[in-house]
C-alpha cells in the first residue's frame, strides 16, 4: 500500500512541475507579446500626411485657388476617457468655390492651450467620395 501511495504522490508532484513550468512559459510568452505590441505601437515614427501632386503654398496655383476653397468656424468636441486623458474631435466644412474638382484636400488643425500653444497637431489627408459630401 505504501509503494502504490508514493508513486501517486510521485506523479501528483511530476503533474504539478509541469502545469507549474508550462504556466510560466506561457506568461513569459504572453508578456513578450504585450511587450512587442506596446513598443511597435507606440515607437513608430509618424510621418505627417502628405498628398502626391498637391499645389503647395508659395506656387502661384495655391495663391489663386487658396482663397476660393473656404473652411467654416472649425466645430470641437471633447471627451474624456477612463485613462484620464482628453480626446478632441474637429470637424470643418468645406466649401469649393474653385470651379474645378478637388481630388484630395491636406488639412492641417491643431489644439492650443488657453496661452494659444499647440498641445497637439495634425495634417490628415481627406478624399471626397460619394458617401461624404
Amino acid at each position: 500500500m505504501i509503494a502504490s501511495e508514493q508513486r501517486i504522490a510521485n506523479a501528483d508532484d511530476s503533474r504539478r512541475k509541469v502545469i507549474i513550468i508550462v504556466a510560466i512559459v506561457a506568461a513569459i510568452l504572453v508578456a513578450g507579446l504585450f511587450y512587442l505590441l506596446m513598443r511597435a505601437g507606440g515607437s513608430g515614427v509618424r510621418t505627417p500626411a502628405r498628398l502626391e501632386g498637391a499645389i503647395r503654398t508659395g506656387s502661384p496655383e495655391f495663391e489663386k485657388y487658396g482663397k476660393l476653397i473656404v473652411c467654416d468656424e472649425p466645430e470641437a468636441d471633447q471627451a474624456g476617457r477612463a485613462l484620464g486623458d482628453i480626446v478632441m474631435t474637429l470637424r470643418t466644412t468645406v466649401r469649393n468655390f474653385t470651379g474645378r474638382t478637388i481630388n484630395g484636400l491636406e488639412v492641417w488643425a491643431a489644439v492650443v492651450d488657453h496661452q494659444g500653444k499647440p498641445v497637439k497637431q495634425r495634417t490628415v489627408v481627406v478624399m471626397p467620395n460619394d458617401r461624404r459630401s
